[in-house]
């Protein structure tokens, strides 16, 4: 008997603790966003291509679909030359010295994560993927080739590719040597 009821008092406290100390659920991506239906722990910019030449004098850190930009959080560009930061729902990008070069002009919008989807559009959606507030509009346009791509550039322009690399470019920023 004392058995049985140390068992069964043990059996509710773990589950007590359990609930306690579970962590937050993974948030779910946008539906056909990405093939995985939930997003995967890990910091924003982990999945980065190897660096690739597109010209002479241009480098890339090449992105396949389904990476995020949480609010607050930021991607370095090439070697520290830049970074591109989600802040107040506007997306930025910024040079060495901080300033502000080009931007979603979406602050105060709500945006709280960023999206780059699979099939080729960058987009700005509020807390949970609820509602998409700003998008680059590439989305499926890349028929006929393997896949889209988000490119970082060492000229500090961000880039919307398909097919092969400096080729068929969708989308940029246009904020080449800021």
């Amino acid at each position: 008997m004392y058995r049985r009821v140390t068992t069964a008092v043990l059996s509710v406290a773990v589950a007590v603790v359990a609930t306690l100390f579970v962590a937050s659920p993974a948030q779910a991506f946008p539906k056909g966003a990405c093939d995985s239906t939930v997003r995967p722990e890990g910091r924003p910019g982990d999945y980065f291509d190897a660096l690739s030449p597109i010209a002479p004098t241009v480098w890339t850190h090449n992105m396949n679909g389904c990476q995020w930009l949480d609010s607050g959080q930021s991607w370095t560009m090439y070697r520290g030359t830049a970074t591109i930061r989600l802040v107040n729902g506007d997306l930025g990008i910024y040079n060495k010295s901080g300033v502000l070069k080009w931007h979603t002009n979406t602050k105060g919008s709500g945006a709280t994560q960023m999206l780059w989807q699979q099939d080729g559009n960058l987009v700005l959606y509020t807390a949970g993927y609820a509602k998409a507030v700003w998008s680059s509009k590439t989305y499926n346009k890349c028929t006929g080739f393997k896949f889209p791509y988000l490119a970082t550039q060492s000229d500090n322009n961000l880039v919307i590719y398909c097919g092969a690399e400096g080729t068929n470019a969708l989308w940029a920023s246009h904020t080449n040597g800021i």
